[in-house]
Parts: structure tokens; sequence; C-alpha cells
């Protein structure tokens, strides 16, 4: 149920999904919003709150690789750190 519920939320607006996780702690959908934040990054790009579920209290070795092999999280970096 939350799984879907997230991803329904996430099509919507990815920051409503990832503000979700603060009213409900439901690990379901913490894990869901986490994958989906993952796995499209650019899409909450705006939402402070996501780098939480992108980088969390810290990288474990498979975050590393897949963020190391990410051409989106390379563009993301791009962003956030070439404002001007």
């Amino acid at each position: 149920m939350w799984m879907s519920f997230a991803r329904q939320t996430w099509q919507l607006n990815p920051g409503i999904a990832i503000y979700l996780t603060e009213r409900f702690s439901v690990p379901a959908l913490e894990s869901e919003v986490t994958r989906l934040v993952r796995s499209n990054p650019l899409a909450c790009v705006d939402v402070p709150g996501a780098l939480n579920f992108l980088v969390g209290d810290r990288l474990d070795p498979n975050v590393r690789r897949d963020l190391r092999v990410s051409s989106s999280f390379t563009h993301l970096l791009y962003v956030l750190f070439n404002l001007d």
C-alpha cells in the first residue's frame, strides 16, 4: 500500500512524496522514496529534503558505486555547485 502511494505521489510531485516521509514514519514509505530519489535525483533537485534520501547519514559501498557511474548524479552536482 505505502509503496504504491509513494509512487503515485512521486508522479504528481516528488517534493510531496519526500515530505510525506516526515509526516508518516513508515519504513516501507521511506524505503520507496529513497529508491525513487536515487533512481531519479533530477526530479527532486529543488527539494532540500531529498538530499537525506540521496546520501543518507552515511554512504554505503553500493550507493558510492551507483553514484560514481550515475551521469544524473554528476549533472545534479554540476547544477548544485555551478549556480551563478
